[in-house]
């Protein structure tokens, strides 16, 4: 498959906002089971 380098951004740009909405939920998920240090731990900086 070749795509343009716009449709590779856009791909790209894509895929980064379901990784924010995948992360987002699995932290929402979690919230009960943990507290907010290892939250913040296992997320990064």
């Amino acid at each position: 498959m070749n795509l343009s380098a716009n449709h590779k951004g856009a791909l790209f740009m894509a895929l980064a906002m379901a990784s924010f909405n995948v992360n987002d939920a699995l932290v929402k998920s979690v919230t009960g089971a943990m507290n907010p240090g290892q939250i913040m731990f296992v997320r990064g900086p």
